[in-house]
């Protein structure tokens, strides 16, 4: 449709504003605007139609207009085009001289247009012209090529703007190094036209990996990992790419992350992880008669428990496949498609230090963190996690002891392993328990004036002590069944200060030796309860008596505590060992999620011991924090005596309460956290 033409001044401005125009000297624009006719359209209108003849040029006067090109059977929408940006040249300039785009007017629009031939004219007469059209044809060529062949198609045209700006095009012929192994690799290149193929030469013998072509996007992994190049890649036909140095990607990672984390999940695609080495692998099965794959890292006394799927993909980790060569294999042998049971398998083998896979240097780290990390809540909520899993959830490793406790099991910790040793700690525990309710009113009245008088603090030392007898109880029960015990230290669970040891190898054990050594260590304190109680049948003084009796009483509360089945204590390994159901809680978190999000009340039908588990849990840890107080409150009352008003011990039993749901919800939030990313999609064969 036509309009009359705006002044030769208006036409003139609006060429001017273009990069394309803006060379040519006033006379000249002029000349040219004189052949401008002007258009308008409506919303939705369209302007010019791909696959057409190009017969005229436009330039956007006023409103905006929509740019589609097809893909297969879809259309791809590439930008959008505002006054003063010109569209339409590519088919003056193509010798096919057809549209290469659909382009729509978004709404009300104004546009001039320029005939073939005038503009034809304009360029012979013009060499500035042709050169900014020119350079402006190779822009457009590279954004188009940018948002429908190439890795980056996802990103908005003002970022593919500024990546197509910084590639330079590198012609090649046929037999053409590109990229040569053992090199640095100081920048990458995207095939734009012709086929290449990467090689790899080990000693003499030189290989073929791949054979690409236009769309592939190679190099990328030495400049993200600062490794030297590990393969040449060799043109077999003439063509072109587009390099990009890596300053230039970095900057870019650095504007965008999401420009650097599609390189970097192009890097994993390539990936070809490889087992990691001194890595033994047992087999042990489970109550239902399934079998389980059990991998130990000898040097560091890891251990990762795979199923049959992910023991199949563990096996394929041989450093020569990729992972989309894995999946594929995978899908061959279980006739199911699940890429996403690969990647999540390899990446968590690879967390667990199983598996070595090329990592990005720090600067690529640091560039792809520092910006856009999430909301500002999100992150201060993530660093206030941190800083309270940090004072109430940590944990010191004093190395393995190993030898002093297999010392100590031949020296004697043996028999208590037999029967007759059995049948004596028995007789301990009953005889002593009932030996505390006896004497417990008269211990009782003893202990109101040794808060005060300081010497029924000497419990603290005892109840110390028989911490560190608990874990010893649990090394002596490793070294019965002939295991190594992997390592010792201390921990802080809230208000709680314990000791472990590193029980792992007994992942390779049946079920019975597991719930023998989860138990011991609660064994250990009910003897000591035990010989506390007879104690007190054969001492009179009674400021003794009172001390021996709270050693007992604590000594049981230690062993109710360490039946909790929320934390790592063991309470939760016995139920876990019993259930035959490794990372208990993380699974039954998951499935509570998945119930939570889709209200589907068939997963708690199918799942009953994991959303039991998580339901009751959650109730645990909610009515422990009022126990606690109802619990710190008379006690502190009591321990301060006159010494302080009663408000002071109030605020006590409530730090306490509210120490105690902190660290309870920095050391549930690892496993929520994990949970809540796993419930939205399928579990990874390794867990």
């Amino acid at each position: 449709m036509s309009a009359p033409l705006p002044s030769a001044v208006d036409r003139t401005g609006v060429l001017a504003s273009h990069p394309a125009f803006a060379t040519l000297s006033r006379p000249v624009l002029e000349s040219l605007a004189g052949h401008f006719a002007e258009e308008r359209y409506g919303p939705g209108e369209v302007i010019v139609r791909e696959g057409d003849a190009g017969d005229r040029l436009f330039l956007v006067a006023s409103g905006s207009v929509d740019v589609h090109s097809a893909d297969g059977r879809r259309s791809v929408f590439m930008r959008s085009l505002g006054p003063g940006e010109l569209f339409g040249e590519m088919a003056l300039l193509e010798p096919d001289g057809r549209r290469n785009a659909t382009v729509t007017a978004s709404g009300p629009v104004r546009v001039l247009s320029l005939p073939k031939a005038a503009f034809a004219e304009a360029l012979q007469a013009e060499g500035g012209l042709r050169e900014s059209v020119l350079r402006l044809r190779e822009a457009i060529l590279r954004f188009r090529f940018l948002r429908l062949a190439s890795p980056f198609g996802a990103l908005e045209p003002a970022m593919l703007e500024a990546l197509a700006a910084r590639m330079t095009r590198s012609d090649f012929k046929a037999g053409e190094t590109l990229i040569r192994q053992g090199d640095a690799g100081d920048f990458a290149l995207l095939i734009a036209e012709g086929e290449v193929e990467v090689v790899r030469r080990d000693g003499a013998e030189e290989r073929r990996l791949a054979t690409l072509g236009v769309g592939a996007m190679l190099g990328e992994a030495a400049i993200l990992t600062g490794a030297l190049r590990n393969a040449s890649l060799r043109a077999l036909t003439d063509g072109h790419a587009f390099r990009i140095d890596r300053d230039a990607l970095l900057e870019l990672f650095e504007r965008d992350r999401r420009i650097g984390l599609q390189a970097i999940q192009l890097l994993r695609l390539r990936e070809r992880p490889r087992q990691a080495p001194n890595v033994e692998a047992h087999e042990r099965r489970t109550v239902e008669g399934d079998t389980l794959h059990i991998l130990k890292r000898k040097d560091t006394g890891a251990f990762f428990q795979l199923s049959e799927s992910g023991w199949r993909i563990w096996q394929s980790l041989d450093g020569e496949a990729t992972l989309r060569e894995i999946a594929i294999a995978h899908m061959l042998a279980t006739r199911t498609f699940a890429p996403q049971l690969v990647a999540d398998t390899v990446a968590a083998l690879t967390a667990a230090g199983f598996v070595e896979v090329q990592s990005v240097t720090r600067d690529v780290a640091e560039r792809l963190g520092g910006r856009g990390g999430g909301r500002g809540g999100d992150s201060a909520l993530r660093r206030i996690g941190a800083v309270l899993r940090r004072l109430f959830v940590w944990h010191w490793d004093l190395g393995s002891g190993d030898r002093l406790i297999g010392s100590l099991y031949d020296r004697g910790g043996h028999l208590a392993y037999r029967a007759a040793g059995l049948a004596v700690l028995a007789a301990i525990v009953l005889c002593g328990t009932a030996a505390v309710v006896v004497t417990g009113p008269e211990a009782r009245a003893a202990m109101e004036r040794g808060w005060s008088e300081g010497w029924l603090w000497l419990v603290v030392p005892l109840v110390y002590a028989s911490v560190a007898l608990h874990e010893l109880g649990h090394g002596l029960s490793v070294k019965h069944y002939r295991r190594e015990v992997l390592g010792a230290g201390l921990g802080c669970q809230g208000p709680v200060l314990f000791a472990y040891v590193n029980t792992s190898d007994m992942w390779l054990e049946g079920r019975l030796p597991r719930l023998v050594v989860d138990a011991s260590g609660m064994v250990v304190n009910m003897v000591l309860a035990g010989l506390a109680g007879l104690a007190l049948l054969i001492v009179d003084d009674p400021e003794a008596a009172a001390v021996l009796w709270l050693f007992a009483v604590v000594s049981w509360q230690v062993v109710l505590v360490n039946l909790n089945p929320v934390f790592d204590l063991d309470g939760y390994y016995l139920l876990s060992d019993w259930l035959d159901r490794p990372n208990l809680r993380t699974k039954s978190f998951r499935r509570f999620l998945e119930l939570v999000r889709s209200g589907e009340l068939g997963i708690a039908r199918r799942h009953p011991v994991e959303i039991a588990y998580s339901v009751l849990s959650l109730v645990y840890v909610s009515a422990m924090g009022v126990v606690l107080y109802f619990l710190y409150r008379p006690l502190l009352a009591s321990w301060l005596g006159d010494a302080g008003p009663a408000l002071l011990a109030e605020l006590g039993a409530l730090a306490i309460a509210l120490l105690w749901y902190a660290s309870s919800s920095a050391f549930l939030s690892r496993s929520l956290k994990l949970a809540w990313r796993e419930s939205g999609r399928q579990p990874a064969a390794g867990l």
